[in-house]
């Protein structure tokens, strides 16, 4: 485990970060979510989210929609792996193909995987448990 991560256990608020080329879900989550004890980045796609991770990581998660331009959620989720290995990684998308999910798991290491329109207390008790791990 790399020493930003050890230190990132030390925040009061478990830092997160959505990326999703629709700004409707990054308000929706980022409003859900802010409501408890999380704190909320957002991206508008992979290349915005690489961005955010380099200067105001590490986040304890990282969650990404899987179809989005430029970089697919899978891709981006690869390079956060690289980047971040101890981050814990989720795609959240309304693409439930079993290919996509297969191809998330394999090259971005994903932990968890939920579907659109999401059940927000489905998502939290992910957040949290990813948190927790």
């Amino acid at each position: 485990m790399n020493n930003d991560f050890r230190e990132l256990h030390t925040v009061s608020k478990p830092r997160l970060l959505f990326v999703d080329d629709d700004p409707g879900v990054l308000a929706a989550v980022s409003r859900f979510l802010r409501r408890y004890r999380f704190e909320v980045t957002t991206a508008h796609d992979g290349f915005a989210g690489l961005l955010e991770l380099q200067q105001n990581g590490p986040f304890h998660v990282v969650v990404s929609d899987y179809r989005m331009p430029g970089l697919t959620g899978d891709q981006f989720l690869a390079k956060v792996a690289e980047v971040a290995p101890d981050t814990r990684r989720m795609i959240l998308s309304a693409y439930a193909d079993s290919d996509l999910l297969l191809a998330a798991i394999n090259a971005g290491k994903v932990h968890r995987y939920l579907t659109k329109p999401w059940d927000s207390q489905e998502l939290l008790m992910v957040i949290q448990e990813l948190v927790e791990d």
